[in-house]
């Protein structure tokens, strides 16, 4: 609330609402705003030094049982008063009413350290929170069970969404100290490229079609379940030696073939495989399984529950991924 004092004339002149007759009449606002301001602004013309107007604040706790209130009262020269003096007595019953629930209910006000270290906490998970929702809005289910998400990560690209992605999974290889990334062109470049920036390696990905410039190359067959084909990855030996740690990105883990196939390579080069990190995986698959006898860590933002009827069903936390198991 918002009042002016009357001066001594105008003692008995108070009236509520700002509708008094009169400079030296008093006034009374539920709240601060514009009416508050212009008051304040005609007031102070007259040159009343020693008239001074007060903002009060009252602040509420109710814990479903009780209810429990505070109030704050900051008095201020009218020739000083301005919108912002209110914060004095806000930032004052906020303070009592602090003091009073730790003393009467136990209970502790977080500091602004544990705030801040809160929402750096919950930033580190953007990427996975924001295709989670990508998929959910935009992915659709098509025959075979296959997960559409060619709105934002095949056919047109949501750049600002994979770099989030790509942030959240460098962060969990970081300590694996990759010295590169091996991918599968062309999807699992939309990943491969922006962590290939985060981590600060080269990214070499795996054809599908031998290249006039390869000469020599690593080369493994897969069977593709989206296409149902056999299928060839092919990687130039100068790219990837024994010497090199090998983080494998890809868009998708359903299968695990495609994954696998890189796996080979890896082994082909005398390399060490580091990880594997995906965009999506399909939980209800094999994929994972498929993987564990390599010994590698598996990591993806989102995983897929299932699509039954068309509706996708996506991990809310490890709980769900328990009852799946």
């Amino acid at each position: 609330g918002f009042k002016v004092e009357p001066t001594k004339r105008g003692a008995a002149d108070i009236e509520s609402g700002g509708t008094a007759q009169g400079k030296a009449a008093g006034y009374q606002f539920n709240s601060v705003g514009a009416q508050a301001e212009k008051l304040v602004a005609q007031l102070s013309m007259f040159g009343d030094e020693e008239r001074y107007c007060s903002f009060i604040t009252v602040v509420c706790a109710f814990d479903g049982e009780n209810t429990i209130y505070e109030q704050a009262e900051a008095q201020v020269s009218l020739m000083v008063a301005e919108e912002s003096k209110m914060l004095i007595s806000i930032s004052t019953a906020m303070a009592q009413m602090g003091q009073r629930l730790q003393k009467e209910q136990q209970l502790r006000q977080n500091d602004f350290t544990t705030l801040k270290a809160q929402k750096e906490d919950m930033s580190k998970y953007k990427g996975g929170i924001r295709l989670r929702e990508m998929v959910l809005k935009e992915g659709k289910v098509l025959p075979n069970q296959i997960l559409d998400v060619s709105s934002f990560m095949n056919s047109m690209i949501d750049v600002d969404l994979m770099w989030d992605a790509a942030e959240e999974l460098a962060a969990r290889f970081v300590t694996m100290r990759p010295t590169k990334i091996l991918t599968v062109a062309t999807s699992g470049l939309i990943l491969a490229i922006p962590m290939g920036k985060i981590l600060q390696v080269p990214v070499v990905y795996a054809r599908k079609e031998r290249s006039v410039v390869m000469s020599d190359t690593f080369a493994v067959g897969y069977s593709s379940k989206t296409s149902g084909a056999n299928k060839e990855l092919l990687v130039d030996k100068r790219h990837i030696d024994e010497d090199d740690r090998v983080l494998l990105v890809d868009d998708f883990l359903s299968s695990g073939a495609a994954q696998e196939a890189l796996m080979r390579i890896t082994g082909q080069a005398n390399a060490t495989p580091v990880g594997v990190a995906v965009l999506l995986e399909k939980a209800y698959e094999s994929g994972r399984m498929f993987l564990s006898g390599y010994d590698c860590q598996v990591h993806s933002l989102v995983r897929v529950l299932d699509v039954n009827d068309g509706a996708i069903n996506v991990a809310q936390d490890d709980d769900d991924l328990d009852e799946l198991e």
